[in-house]
């Protein structure tokens, strides 16, 4: 793909919606104690998935068990690019993070320029940084700088980061840790795929297990893959539903893509529900209303952004399956601290949540949930 696509949809798998992410009941907090295993996901696990459960939330408390701060350390946060809500969200909580824990910070602005990542490493090497924190940096597209890292004892983190052997299972893993999700997801292409899930588990409740999918897919980026196979699978599970795919492209964000949405609304005229995946405000949900289907058709698709959230507030599209941007920040610093004193990262209770009008909407802005991760972090290190 041309460098300038990729940058394209790096600001839209990133920022419009990626990393970027089940939901909301009355209650979404955990009615647990937090401790060091937080509870396993409560999201819907049937096909026949009531609406209640559809909104459950996915994630818990963050751990609390004592991890003390390590001392002296100097910690580079790598963005894929400040321009990117999402990027920008989880980096600059990861730097608060990091100054909150007593640690030397350096944020590193990538500027959704994929070379820019090697090179962002290799500058935290140059600097004799003791860790590195990457946001949004899949491992293949750095594989270079991360061995050179971890060969000179350089510790990485990755948020919303795919491992080398997750991508390539016969590969070898570079990053020393990612962001735990405990034994609830075995890794973040499992979570990817439960995110999917979700997102159809809500859809075939919305419909009373008669949806009529029409399901936008992108096979150029592995967040979007895991996530559509996980809904694609949801979906086929329910005997009284139908899916149809709707393939794009990242050169056709904006005009084009809206018009692809409008044709196959024209073309299947008794679809029920729209899925955008992490990008439907980047053509999708306009192709929807240009229609005059925002009224008619259940649509799901970003990560509960504040640009989401706007759209389904302006009754564009019905829901989100939001991820709580900020936390992932404050997660990746509590995970490198672990791998700082040498012991195992542990669950930091992260997931998502299904938003709408009716349930978990923020008045404003992003997404973040309702558990108070600042202070549960901050007591755990010894700091607050």
């Amino acid at each position: 793909m041309a460098h300038r696509q990729w940058r394209i949809v790096a600001a839209g798998v990133i920022s419009a919606a990626a990393l970027l992410l089940a939901a909301c009941s009355s209650s979404s907090k955990n009615s647990g104690k937090a401790s060091d295993t937080p509870g396993s996901s409560t999201g819907a696990s049937s096909s026949a998935a009531t609406s209640a459960d559809a909104y459950a939330a996915t994630f818990t408390e963050p751990a609390t068990g004592s991890n003390p701060a390590a001392k002296g350390k100097s910690v580079w946060v790598i963005s894929v690019g400040q321009a990117s809500p999402t990027g920008a969200a989880s980096a600059n909580a990861a730097m608060k993070a990091g100054q909150a824990i007593g640690w030397k910070m350096h944020l590193y602005d990538a500027k959704l320029d994929p070379a820019q990542f090697s090179n962002g490493i290799k500058q935290a090497i140059a600097a004799k940084a003791d860790g590195v924190v990457l946001i949004a940096v899949d491992c293949p597209a750095a594989k270079s700088a991360l061995q050179q890292a971890k060969s000179a004892g350089v510790k990485t983190v990755g948020v919303y980061a795919l491992d080398c052997n997750e991508v390539d299972p016969s590969d070898q893993g570079l990053y020393s840790a990612q962001v735990s999700f405990g034994s609830r997801y075995a890794n973040l292409a499992d979570a990817y795929k439960a995110w999917g899930a979700d997102s159809a588990k809500w859809a075939i409740a919305q419909t009373d297990g008669k949806a009529n999918v029409l399901s936008f897919e992108n096979s150029e980026y592995n967040i979007l893959k895991f996530y559509q196979q996980g809904f694609d699978a949801q979906i086929k599970t329910c005997s009284g539903c139908k899916l149809t795919v709707v393939p794009w492209l990242a050169a056709d964000f904006g005009a084009k893509l809206t018009a692809l949405t409008q044709a196959a609304l024209l073309k299947n005229p008794d679809a029920n529900v729209v899925q955008g995946g992490s990008n439907p405000t980047l053509g999708i949900t306009q192709g929807v209303v240009q229609a005059g289907k925002q009224t008619k058709i259940k649509s799901i698709g970003g990560l509960g952004l504040s640009i989401d959230n706007d759209a389904i507030r302006q009754g564009q599209m019905t829901a989100a399956n939001a991820w709580p941007t900020e936390w992932f920040g404050f997660a990746a610093i509590d995970t490198l601290n672990s791998v700082f004193s040498g012991t195992t990262p542990r669950d930091e209770g992260l997931g998502w949540q299904i938003v709408d009008n009716s349930h978990g909407l923020p008045a404003k802005g992003d997404f973040t949930g309702d558990v108070n991760y600042i202070a549960a972090y901050t007591k755990s290190w010894g700091v607050g």
